[in-house]
């Protein structure tokens, strides 16, 4: 139920006028004395904040001027950490003029400066939700979030600052501004209903809570704590919307209790919403009498395309709006009368016993960031770098100077770890005398098989030496890491189909919860039957994921039977020659055809003399194991290096200055929190060292059997 040609006129907040303000003088003399430093320095600093205020000073009500507002209100939140300023600390004075008398109020607090400039941002919304073309949808979609932005600022104006020094900022005054956004929020969201072409129970339900609402705001405009500050020019026109919507919430309850078959309380339905419609009217034409040059915003469907509605006057479309209202009521009761008087002749209720008609709310305030393009990210693009980020407070360089301790710490202590752990290794290299032995066994094992040219290794050997070396400790990738990496991307893979899985079985029991609750009213199709497809590929995609499991799994059983040929071909080429040779002599000599025991690598007697120890192949992979050992303790020290050197650059580098000063009084809290980001390090030296132990274990056993193996001359 709308008109083709115009729709209701929209009020929008008046801006506060404010006077210039130098922020210099007071600034200056403050950095001076209590930061102890030169003013000078923060020269431009203090002329871009002047800047800032003045351009609030001329913003417009659109969206540039919204954001030139709320630039300078996040600078202000963040003035306050640094600079006092209040009557008895940094001594700046404000002076604000009434939005609505004009009286002005002068202060010293910077509180009151972010009240006056929250006032504005919440009227400069209401102003852009004003200003819409209510014909587009996406101009009724705008001044729908606009308005509720509007009601959001001057309900956090009620909410966090307690004392109003100027009535348009008092409580009753700011209530009544919410209550004003919300109930015209309302208004354009029955439009865009009615834009649809809805009808019945929900736009009755709509319209009786903005008739609600209306009727609160005429309550609060007339409040004798405010008397005189809404000209009377707006509360005659909300008055009229308290009438008008009455009568649009009746109006449309007669379509659901025609589908009711209540044809005589129809009648008496609808006679009440005549009755209103007519008082609406009335009132509209009495406003267009004694308000015929007051202006607002109201569009027609000719506006400008660009959500920007043209101003015309507000008497005029409130007329046009309740008459057209009238004239639909008025069609409706004759066709309606006239029906129960030949069809149904049902008694007609007297209009006072009728039911209250249920209302329904579809507006909440909401926040400055919901109406921003991209939300919350916009605030920090739209407020800015912090103008005076070069000026830390002597309390958070004294909370800087604790955490930098804090750090101290954590360094110390882990300085501690991988020193003891060093130390322990050289230790026992020194002790064992392991470097000199092992160089002793090495040339041993390579001069006591007496190798000839058939024991030589094949071409191709070698360049399986030379591709392993490449690929193990070249530029390439280990197999290892590659298989972790594999590992990796599978598990994200089978987490991935998991959660879609589960996404689509929480969409289908959500679909079948409204549709069990309800029933014929859920018209969307079954959740199953949309998603089938999708699920289809889920499970080929399950399929083929299974099955390259297997396969990995099968080429992991192959490697693993390959691994300790491929850990011999990585060797140093001549170690691997070393190896070979030992190896053919060993299989191709006499003793081995009589199967008599090979003599001891480590026997001072030579190969001929009797011993109990391993064999000469036993004792050269033993020698092999040891040597293996060793390299990965090196690499694991190299390790540890690194990732304490990484340690270092890190705490170096983390400076939580700024965390500190948006968070005065919480340094324990901050300190803990923000010494948690080195912990994956400290658990990575802690992985290392136990490694690290581990290897060291191994080492003195595996050189103890080596000891054991027979003589222990070329060990001692």
């Amino acid at each position: 139920m709308t008109s083709t040609t115009t729709v209701s006129p929209l009020l929008h907040a008046p801006t506060k006028r404010t006077d210039e303000v130098d922020f210099a003088p007071s600034f200056r003399s403050y950095i001076a004395t209590t930061y102890q430093d030169d003013p000078d320095k923060y020269a431009t600093e203090i002329a871009t904040l002047n800047r800032l205020r003045q351009d609030t000073r001329g913003a417009g009500k659109d969206v540039t001027g919204r954001d030139i507002l709320y630039r300078y209100y996040g600078q202000l939140e963040l003035l306050d950490l640094r600079f006092p300023v209040e009557e008895k600390g940094v001594k700046v004075l404000f002076t604000w003029y009434d939005a609505f008398s004009s009286k002005s109020v002068s202060q010293y607090s910077i509180a009151y400066e972010k009240a006056c400039i929250i006032f504005n941002i919440a009227a400069t919304c209401s102003s852009i939700g004003a200003f819409q073309n209510r014909f587009e949808p996406a101009g009724l979609k705008t001044a729908f979030n606009y308005f509720q932005a509007a009601a959001g600022l001057f309900a956090y104006i009620n909410d966090n600052f307690l004392h109003a020094p100027s009535q348009d900022m008092s409580r009753d005054s700011v209530k009544t501004l919410v209550d004003l956004m919300l109930a015209q929020a309302q208004e354009c969201f029955i439009e865009k209903v009615l834009m649809e072409k809805k009808k019945g129970a929900l736009v009755a339900k709509l319209a009786a809570q903005v008739s609600h609402v209306y009727n609160n705001v005429v309550d609060g405009m007339t409040n004798e704590t405010i008397s005189g500050q809404f000209q009377k020019a707006w509360i005659d026109l909300v008055r009229v919307k308290a009438k008008h919507f009455h009568a649009v919430s009746c109006y449309h309850k007669s379509f659901q209790l025609e589908t009711e078959g209540k044809s005589g309380e129809n009648v008496g339905l609808l006679t009440l919403a005549e009755t209103l419609a007519k008082e609406a009217h009335k009132l509209a034409n009495s406003f267009q009498s004694s308000h015929s040059s007051f202006t607002t915003a109201a569009q027609n469907p000719t506006s400008s395309s660009s959500g920007s509605g043209q101003t015309t006057s507000a008497a005029s479309a409130l007329v046009e709006a309740t008459k057209v209202s009238l004239n639909l009521i008025t069609e409706r009761k004759t066709a309606i009368t006239k029906d129960n008087d030949i069809i149904y002749h049902e008694a007609v209720p007297n209009v006072d016993t009728l039911p209250a008609i249920e209302k329904l709310n579809a507006v909440k305030p909401i926040t400055f960031a919901e109406v921003c393009t991209n939300g919350q990210a916009d605030i920090p693009k739209i407020i800015g770098p912090d103008i005076f980020q070069r000026l830390v407070p002597i309390s958070v360089h004294e909370a800087s100077s604790m955490y930098s301790e804090e750090k101290a710490k954590v360094l110390r202590a882990e300085q501690e770890r991988v020193d003891s752990v060093n130390g322990e290794l050289q230790a026992m290299l020194e002790s064992m005398d392991l470097i000199a032995t092992m160089e002793k066994l090495k040339r041993f094992v390579k001069g006591s098989g007496g190798y000839d040219q058939g024991a030589a290794m094949p071409s191709d050997v070698v360049q399986w030496c030379t591709a392993v070396r490449n690929e193990e400790i070249g530029a390439g990738s280990s197999v290892a890491e590659m298989i972790s990496n594999l590992d990796g991307l599978k598990q994200r893979v089978k987490e991935t189909l998991d959660e879609v899985g589960l996404l689509l079985d929480k969409e289908q029991h959500d679909c079948e919860g409204m549709r069990v609750k309800y029933m014929d009213q859920w018209a969307q199709e079954p959740s199953a039957k949309l998603t089938s497809q999708i699920r289809q590929d889920i499970r080929q995609h399950r399929e083929s994921f299974e099955k390259a499991c297997a396969t990995d799994q099968a080429l992991f059983s192959r490697l693993n039977e390959s691994k300790r040929d491929i850990d011999t071909l990585k060797r140093p080429l001549e170690e691997v020659q070393s190896i070979f040779a030992e190896r053919v002599v060993a299989a191709t000599s006499p003793q081995a055809a009589r199967k008599e025991p090979v003599a001891n690598l480590i026997d001072a007697d030579g190969p001929g003399s009797p011993g109990n120890g391993l064999g000469q192949l036993d004792e050269q992979i033993l020698v092999e194991k040891l040597d293996g050992i060793l390299q990965r303790l090196r690499a694991l020290k190299k390790e540890r290096g690194n990732v304490l050197e990484e340690l270092k650059t890190k705490l170096h580098q983390d400076d939580i200055s700024s965390l500190l000063l948006l968070n005065k009084n919480k340094e324990s809290q901050i300190f803990a929190a923000e010494l948690s980001k080195f912990k994956p390090l400290q658990s990575r030296l802690t992985a290392n060292i136990q490694a690290h132990q581990q290897f060291m274990q191994d080492l003195s056993n595996e050189f103890e059997k080596l000891r054991n193996s027979g003589g222990r001359e070329k060990v001692d």
